[in-house]
C-alpha cells in the first residue's frame, strides 16, 4: 500500500444528522476527520421532522432519560446555532392531542407525578378550538422539546465541511476500502484512516460490512401542507406530528 497517502484519525461515511454531529464532536477534540458523503434530497436526516418530543406513544410514556438527553440536546443545538450564526433549534409547546376520553384519562392519572410533571405544562379536558385542528378529548401540553431545522443545519455544516476540506460529497465505494493492522486504506481517495465508521443509517444495508444485520427499513411519508388559520406556535401530535415550516 502507499506510503504518500493522507493520514486521518477518523473515516466517517454519511453526513446526515449523526455523521454530522460525530464529525463535529471528534473534530472538536483534535482528531483529524474525513467525510465521504453523497448528498441526496430524500436522505432521512434532510426530510425529517426533528421533532423533540418528551412524551410519546399513547401510552404517553416518557421518552427515553428525557431528563438527562433533552437539556443536553438543547444545549447542543443552541451552541450549534452560535457557532454557525443561524437559530437550528426552535423550543415550541407540543400540543399531545387526546384520541379518546380514556387516553385524556390516561393523562390527567400521570401528568401529576414526577418525572411526567416535569413535562407536562397544562391539560386541557375540554374541547379545544382551534382553527385547522380536531381535538374534541382536549389534550396535553408539553415543555421541554420543540424541533430542529434538521436540513438547514445539515446545509450549513457541509458548507462549513467544504471550506475546510473535511467533506467529500462524492459516492463512497466499500468494495475500494482495503482493512489492515494499522486502520484501513481507500486507494480512490488516497488515503488512509485508523478509524472507520459507517453512519448512512439504512444505507448501510448495502455496505458489504453490515449487510448482514437485521436491519428493517422504516419509511415513512412527509407531507407539506399549508393549513389556513392553524398557528405556527406549536407543534402537534396524535399519531403523526405537525410541525411548522415558516411563519404560519
Amino acid at each position: 500500500m502507499p506510503t504518500d497517502f493522507d493520514l486521518y484519525d477518523y473515516l466517517l461515511i454519511g453526513h446526515g444528522l449523526a455523521g454530522a454531529v460525530l464529525a463535529r464532536e471528534l473534530r472538536g477534540r483534535g482528531h483529524r476527520v474525513l467525510v465521504y458523503d453523497e448528498p441526496r434530497p430524500d436522505t432521512a436526516s434532510r426530510v425529517a421532522a426533528g421533532l423533540m418530543n418528551p412524551v410519546a406513544g399513547k401510552r404517553f410514556a416518557l421518552t427515553w432519560r428525557a431528563l438527562d438527553t433533552l437539556p443536553y440536546a438543547v444545549a447542543y443545538y443552541q451552541d450549534l446555532g452560535h457557532e454557525l450564526g443561524a437559530d437550528f433549534l426552535v423550543e415550541t409547546p407540543i400540543l399531545k392531542v387526546f384520541g379518546s376520553a380514556q387516553e385524556q384519562q390516561q393523562m390527567v392519572a400521570r401528568a401529576a407525578a414526577e418525572p411526567w410533571a416535569g413535562f407536562v405544562a397544562a391539560i386541557e379536558t375540554e374541547p379545544i378550538e382551534q382553527a385547522g385542528l380536531l381535538a374534541p378529548h382536549g389534550g396535553a401540553w408539553l415543555r421541554g422539546g420543540g424541533y430542529v431545522r434538521v436540513a438547514e443545519l445539515l446545509a450549513a455544516l457541509a458548507q462549513q465541511g467544504r471550506a475546510e476540506g473535511w467533506l467529500r460529497e462524492e459516492t463512497f465505494q466499500w468494495e475500494a476500502l482495503v482493512g489492515d493492522a494499522a486502520g484501513a486504506a481507500y486507494a480512490p481517495g488516497h488515503l488512509r484512516a485508523r478509524q472507520v465508521v459507517c453512519c448512512q443509517g439504512a444505507a448501510a444495508l448495502d455496505c458489504p460490512y453490515f449487510a448482514w444485520l437485521p436491519l428493517t427499513p422504516n419509511q415513512g411519508e412527509v407531507l407539506n401542507v399549508e393549513v389556513p388559520g392553524l398557528t405556527a406556535a406549536q407543534a402537534l401530535n396524535r399519531g403523526a406530528y405537525v410541525v411548522p415550516d415558516g411563519p404560519g
